[in-house]
């Protein structure tokens, strides 16, 4: 049911927003990884999912799961809450948990959304995450503004291994004075590089 649901859902994007998928094999089909994307919308959570073949695990608002009927069906796709007024260390063990157990867990590092996607804007803990979890990264770049009948590409990456990040983090950790920027770059990077291969 759920697989067949995201048949509609990618067949409603492809006709309404002109989707076009590309790097599709670089999707890991078992195992932890942490799949990371720039926000443009809330289209994207649904967008992406499309066309990974495995059920995803998400970070969201935790104003989402206090909606009635709302809160109980971002649950039951796999949703768990974040506060992103404070530093959520409950979401963090979370997300380790979930990682370490063998599941993919999408974030968005920019935390919320945005119409430009700058390195600014993005915050680090994402790599401090997939390092401590011993997975890998998968970069995807959402390229459009969801106009109606427009077109909107999904780039998914080539997956960035665990001893690269852990590396990166290394080399960062040795430039305090730097180190959050180095972090956001590397994400920013790797995110917008997704689209180079296409």
């Amino acid at each position: 049911m759920y697989f067949f649901l995201l048949s509609i859902v990618s067949a409603y994007y492809k006709f309404f927003f002109g989707a076009e998928f590309y790097g599709t094999k670089n999707i890991p089909q078992k195992g932890g990884v942490l799949i990371l994307a720039n926000h443009l919308s809330n289209n994207d959570p649904p967008i992406i999912t499309t066309h990974i073949p495995r059920k995803l695990t998400f970070m969201a608002k935790k104003e989402l799961f206090k909606i009635p009927l709302l809160g109980s069906f971002v649950k039951s796709c796999g949703a768990f809450p974040i506060d992103r007024s404070v530093s959520d260390i409950s979401a963090v063990r979370t997300a380790l948990k979930l990682l370490k157990e063998g599941n993919a867990l999408m974030m968005f590092p920019e935390g919320r959304r945005n119409k430009e996607f700058v390195s600014s804007k993005i915050k680090p803990g994402a790599l401090t995450i997939a390092s401590k979890a011993g997975v890998p990264i998968l970069p995807v770049y959402i390229e459009g503004k969801y106009r109606l009948f427009g077109k909107t590409k999904i780039y998914y990456g080539k997956p960035i291994p665990p001893e690269k990040i852990q590396e990166l983090i290394k080399s960062a950790s040795e430039n305090t004075a730097d180190k959050t920027t180095i972090m956001s770059d590397f994400i920013y990077n790797s995110i917008l590089s997704s689209r180079e291969d296409f």
